[in-house]
Order: structure tokens, then sequence, then C-alpha cells
């Protein structure tokens, strides 16, 4: 049985909530770091992009995408599934940066800095 455009998108919406009430620490931190234009630029956080994938940081008004990669990111499956996404998304024009959970745990100041860098140069 086929699902509906618009039956997806509320599955997708949903899943957005969901992610967003259960934050990895990670998340959090960077999230205290990226909201309210503090950077000079909006940021979005778990935001769907074409009811597809969901970007864990995202600005809009630069493309740039900001993705944590926690336990969950490694092994040949994880990283296959990630460059599938990542090929996805740079032909939306998107850029997308990846940190890893422990870079923003242990050096919020280089994540962040970073992240300005590519909001000049986009």
């Amino acid at each position: 049985m086929k699902t509906s455009h618009r039956n997806y998108s509320d599955i997708m919406k949903g899943r957005t909530r969901e992610l967003r009430r259960t934050q990895t620490v990670a998340e959090k931190q960077l999230w205290l770091y990226v909201r309210n234009q503090q950077l000079g630029h909006k940021f979005r956080r778990q935001h769907s992009i074409d009811n597809k994938y969901i970007a864990d940081f995202i600005c809009l008004e630069k493309r740039l995408i900001v993705e944590l990669d926690g336990a969950s990111h490694t092994g040949l499956h994880a990283e296959r599934k990630d460059l599938i996404r990542t090929e996805y998304l740079n032909a939306q024009d998107f850029t997308i940066l990846r940190f890893t959970d422990e870079q923003v745990m242990l050096d919020i100041n280089t994540v962040i800095n970073r992240i300005k860098y590519y909001l000049q140069i986009l």
C-alpha cells in the first residue's frame, strides 16, 4: 500500500518533534551556541528536507547543514548511508559540516569557529 505524500509529511513532522524533545547532550550543547541568531544567522534544529532527511541543524539562508555524528554513525553501513545523504544534500546545494559528539563536548570553540568560517564564505 502506498503512503500518500501528506501522510509521509505528517510522519516526518512527528519525527522532527520527537528528535527535538530527545536531543543528545552534544546537540543541546551546540544549540546553546547557534540559537537566537547568536552567530548572525538563524539556525533551525531537526529540520526536514524534502521529507527525505532531517538535518540536525540548518541555516536555510546560507544553505549550511551541521550534522553531529554520535555512536550510531560508526561502521560501513552508517558511513555508506551518510555518504548517500551527503551526496543528495550537496545536489540540493547544501554544504554539510560534520562533527562528532566528542568534538562538540571537548572542543566547542573549534566547532563554533568552523561554523562561523563557513557562514562567512557561503
